[in-house]
């Protein structure tokens, strides 16, 4: 049965999987997150107007914003390597360049129906950008933002967000 309307009150909560790698990362701890998605779209012109669409690659990046941060995650922000033995983070010259899924739920508030309904939402490809800022202050809590590039996959997917299976 389709979905009626429904309203969002809820973030992300997901798994991280390194795409050819065996690093995942749970986040289920994230304040907010932002879903921008882009599209380029030129025009042929007829009589000097804009007539007819061609439409081109689509881009997006997914943020997810938190206080709360664990080392393997950290790493990603600083574009380093975490090695869980020595409780260490390297970062170098050189750029840790990584692709990801990301796989999560999220609850939604359909019109008319008293408990939540799970979305499941998978991001086919997404990879940490190369560039970080944090402020670290004695009398504020530090924020942490982890902004990934969305890409698509080998068979053309971006992104599904779905109705979780009963």
């Amino acid at each position: 049965m389709a979905m009626k309307i429904f309203a969002i009150q809820d973030i992300v909560k997901g798994t991280l999987t390194e795409i050819g790698g065996d690093l995942t990362i749970k986040i289920d701890y994230a304040n907010d997150c932002q879903l921008t998605l882009e599209g380029s779209r030129t025009f042929a012109r007829k009589n000097g107007n804009d007539y007819m669409p061609f439409d081109g690659a689509r881009k997006g990046t997914f943020t997810l914003n938190t206080e709360l941060i664990g080392m393997d995650a950290l790493a990603l922000v600083l574009g380093g390597t975490y090695e869980s033995v020595t409780d260490t983070i390297t970062v170098t010259g050189d750029m840790i360049t990584k692709s990801f899924t990301f796989e999560g739920t999220i609850n939604v508030k359909e019109d008319g129906v008293a408990k939540p309904t799970a979305m499941d939402v998978k991001f086919y490809n997404i990879s940490p950008q190369i560039s970080s800022d944090i402020s670290l202050s004695g009398s504020e809590i530090a924020g942490f933002s982890i902004v990934f590039d969305m890409m698509v996959d080998s068979s053309n997917k971006f992104l599904d967000w779905k109705k979780h299976a009963e």
